[in-house]
């Protein structure tokens, strides 16, 4: 048991150190400041919330947190397989589980950290543009609202980084099949109505930024025509499926026999 959670640890230093001297993680960067920066640009300080709505659950939920953990987590496998590289991680004395996790937690760190301060700045830049301005009850940000975004938004960046990092355990192009599910299946799923968005993410992910009141949310369709779902719930069945994703990727990476050309 010692002697896993060192590999893992080591594991997660090493690849730690490597991402943040690469360029992806200072393409991430430049890409979770874009909703803070545009939500910055297009907000009235009297309706705060005809900005907030489409920045938090479209733009960030939807677009750049889905996109910064599939970019992360395509770094974790599959770039060694297309790189050929793969076998100089595999014939290391280190059982490949560990590797994998200590490879997805860095990846992990660095999402969950990103996608964290730009919601955390959005949040804030927001109250401060509203304070000492009359805001109408209808456009008023929901008390805990900022809150509740920080945590979805830092939970999409974490499963959509494992789903990545699944997927590049036995594909080469792991980016692309998550591009293709985060932002076309995903898409479709997510907005029909009724409960046949309770199979997408993006269904959970909005139960918590809404929190069973989406009176503030009624300019957003989808909201409106989904079944509510207590916040504590959604968290549960999301927690759920992320172990799933994690532990199939383990057992994968584990099991599976590489069999790479020179």
């Amino acid at each position: 048991m010692i002697r896993a959670i060192s590999s893992v640890l080591f594991s997660f230093q090493h690849h730690l150190w490597t991402l943040l001297r690469s360029k992806r993680v200072l393409f991430v960067l430049l890409l979770v400041t874009v909703a803070p920066l545009l939500a910055h640009l297009v907000t009235n300080p009297q309706r705060p919330m005809r900005a907030l709505v489409p920045v938090s659950l479209v733009l960030t939920l939807g677009i750049l947190a889905p996109l910064t953990g599939l970019l992360m987590g395509a770094s974790v496998i599959s770039e060694d397989i297309e790189s050929k590289t793969l076998t100089y991680l595999i014939t290391r004395p280190v059982p490949r589980w560990c590797m994998f996790l200590g490879r997805w937690m860095a990846c992990t760190l660095i999402v969950g950290v990103l996608l964290g301060l730009a919601t955390w700045w959005i949040g804030y830049d927001i109250q401060s543009m509203t304070q000492g301005v009359e805001v109408k009850s209808k456009h008023q940000i929901p008390e805990g609202f900022p809150l509740r975004f920080v945590v979805a938004a830092m939970i999409s960046g974490i499963l959509y980084t494992t789903i990545a990092a699944g997927l590049s355990t036995f594909m080469k192009r792991a980016m692309i099949a998550g591009i293709a599910y985060a932002f076309v299946l995903e898409m479709i799923v997510g907005n029909m109505p009724g409960s046949t968005q309770r199979f997408s993410m993006q269904y959970y992910l909005r139960n918590i930024v809404v929190d069973g009141d989406t009176s503030a949310f009624r300019r957003f369709g989808p909201v409106q025509m989904m079944e509510l779902m207590p916040p504590a719930d959604a968290l549960l069945r999301l927690g759920v499926v992320w172990a799933v994703l994690l532990f199939g990727g383990c057992y994968i990476v584990q099991r599976r026999q590489y069999l790479l050309s020179s």
